[in-house]
């Protein structure tokens, strides 16, 4: 297969995508972990952008599988739930990720009124991280997590029943 070329067969675009579900999703258990173990509050602070990066990941891959197979009502339900429950989780990330712009006050959402000055503050309790910024973006990085490993897992299942229609149809 030429790399640089998408798989033409759907089946390996689905086995591809939830691959990235499943590092993804590793990649924020390890940082939730990390994050309630830090030794430093600036290590502290750094595991949060990485899980805020993790999280997003997670839900680009769950809306790449869900346009890859067409459409699949559990997993769109999960992205549903998720976005629900942590409505600023994706939008915390694209802050971050243009710091430079938000810092210097010309943030896509600052022009728009969405949200105001890059503030970034970290609320560590017993077994909670809350990360805030922009004046109104606040997630609740622990139950976050939870919620993205759940849709990490969604996606992985959405590639089950996929792959298992295409065995079907080919069966029949």
């Amino acid at each position: 297969m030429d790399g640089s070329r998408a798989p033409k067969n759907p089946a390996t675009l689905a086995v591809v995508l939830a691959g990235h579900a499943y590092v993804w999703g590793q990649a924020v258990g390890i940082e939730a972990e990390r994050i309630l173990s830090a030794a430093t509050g600036t290590e502290r602070h750094i595991d949060c952008y990485l899980l805020v990066l993790a999280i997003r990941q997670v839900l680009r891959s769950a809306d790449a599988m869900d346009k890859a197979i067409g459409g699949d009502e559990e997993l769109k339900q999960a992205q549903i739930r998720f976005l629900a429950e942590h409505p600023h989780a994706q939008t915390m990330r694209d802050v971050l990720s243009h710091f430079d712009e938000y810092e210097a006050g010309n943030g896509r959402l600052q022009k728009s009124g969405e949200v105001g000055p890059l503030n970034i503050f970290l609320g560590v309790g017993d077994d909670s991280i809350t990360l805030s910024l922009a004046s109104n973006l606040t997630v609740e990085l622990s139950a976050a997590s939870s919620a993205a490993l759940a849709l990490a897992d969604a996606t992985l299942s959405a590639k089950d029943r996929f792959l298992a229609r295409i065995r079907q149809s080919h069966a029949t």
